[in-house]
C-alpha cells in the first residue's frame, strides 16, 4: 500500500548538463538547491545579490545588475558601525564605504555577466509581505537591524508580482533569449506573520507563479513546495525551528530535481564529482602514511579521468587537497 501522495513534476521538455550555466536567487531555499548543484561541479551562481524573500526584492536585484549602473556612497547608508545598502544583504556591508561599493559592484556585474550567459533561472519566492522604507516607499529586500518604525509593511497583490515580473521578462529576453526561468515557492513557513497569513501568502506567490508560466513559454514552475506539503507531510522533515525543510528534505528535493532536469548520464558524473568533493573534506590524523599517500594519488587519477571526458569541470580545490596530503 502507498501511505503516502507523491507529487507529479511536469516534464519541462529541456534538461540541464554540464555545458550550461545556471544561477539561483530568491530565498535561502534557492541557497539549498544551489549549492547542491555548485557541490556536483556545475557552472552556476546562487544568490549573488544576497538572499532575497519577497518577489519585488528579486526583481530589484536583478534589474539593478541588468542596469549596469555603479553603487556610490549616496546609495547607502551607515548604520551599527557598518556601511550598508537595502538591496543587498548584509554579507556585503563593510567597514569602509569603498570597501562596501566595490563588493557590491562586482557582485552586479557578475550577476548581469551570468544572466548573459546562463541557460536556466531559477527563481525562489519566500513570502508576499513586503518591508518599505517610510521616507522613499521603496522597497527593501533587508533592514539591517534598522528600527522597525522606519518601515512600512504590506501585504503584495498577485497583480502587482505578475506586473512586476512581466516587465522584468521582457528586459531579459533582450540580453538573454534563450534564458528558461522556472519559479520555485519556498516551502519556508513564514510564522512571524501568523499561520493564516502564512497560507495567504504562500497562495498569492503560486497564483502570480501560475499566471507567469501561463504567459510565457520560457517559464516553468517546479512544486518544490507542494513535495515538502504534501509528501513529506510530517514534522521529522523539518529543522528543530519546525519551520525549515531538514536536511534530509532537502536532500529529498534535490533527488526530484535531479531526477526532473537531469540525464542518467548526468547524473553519474554528479555521483563521481560528489564522492571526489566528500573525499577532499576528510579529516586526517595521519597524512604522513603510505596508505593515505595511496589514497590521494587514487584520487588524483579519479579526477584526471572523470576531467579528460569533462573538461569543463573545475576539480582545483580537491586536486590541491590531494596534493597536500
Amino acid at each position: 500500500m502507498n501511505f503516502r501522495t507523491n507529487v507529479e513534476i511536469p516534464d519541462f521538455g529541456f534538461e540541464i548538463n554540464y555545458t550550461q550555466s545556471c544561477i539561483f536567487t530568491g530565498s535561502c531555499f534557492a541557497e539549498n538547491i544551489g549549492n547542491k548543484m555548485k557541490t556536483a561541479k556545475f557552472k552556476c551562481l546562487v544568490n549573488p545579490a544576497g538572499i532575497h524573500y519577497n518577489p519585488l526584492s528579486v526583481a530589484d536585484s536583478i534589474k539593478m545588475a541588468v542596469s549596469g549602473n555603479q553603487i556610490n556612497i549616496d546609495d547607502l547608508f551607515f548604520a551599527n558601525g557598518i556601511w550598508n545598502h537595502f538591496n543587498f544583504h548584509s554579507r556585503f556591508s563593510g567597514l569602509t564605504a569603498n570597501e562596501t561599493c566595490a563588493k557590491m559592484n562586482t557582485a552586479m556585474y557578475d550577476f548581469y555577466a551570468g544572466l548573459k550567459t546562463a541557460s536556466h533561472l531559477f527563481v525562489t519566492f519566500g513570502t508576499s509581505f513586503i518591508y518599505e522604507l517610510g521616507e522613499t516607499g521603496k522597497t527593501v529586500s533587508n533592514c539591517h537591524k534598522i528600527p522597525a518604525n522606519k518601515f512600512n509593511r504590506r501585504f503584495v497583490r498577485t497583480d502587482e508580482t505578475v506586473e512586476v515580473w512581466q516587465d522584468l521578462q521582457n528586459i531579459l529576453k533582450n540580453i538573454n533569449p534563450e534564458l528558461n526561468i522556472i519559479f520555485t515557492v519556498s516551502p519556508v513557513r513564514h510564522f512571524k506573520d501568523g499561520a493564516t497569513n502564512n497560507q495567504y501568502s504562500k497562495s498569492a506567490l503560486l497564483l502570480a507563479v501560475k499566471e507567469l508560466t501561463e504567459r510565457n513559454e520560457n517559464m516553468y514552475y517546479f512544486p518544490a513546495y507542494e513535495i515538502i506539503m504534501d509528501e513529506l507531510r510530517d514534522y521529522r522533515f523539518y529543522a528543530d525551528d519546525m519551520l525549515h525543510p531538514s536536511e534530509t528534505a532537502v536532500n529529498y528535493i534535490w533527488e526530484k530535481f535531479s531526477k526532473s532536469f537531469f540525464t542518467k548520464h548526468t547524473e553519474e558524473i554528479i555521483q563521481k564529482t560528489e564522492k571526489i568533493v566528500t573525499a577532499s573534506g576528510h579529516r586526517v590524523f595521519n597524512p604522513e602514511t603510505e596508505e593515505h599517500r595511496r589514497f590521494c594519488t587514487k584520487m588524483l587519477n579519479q579526477i584526471t579521468d572523470l576531467c579528460k571526458e569533462n573538461p569543463q569541470l573545475d576539480f582545483s580545490e580537491e586536486i590541491a587537497a590531494f596534493r597536500i596530503a
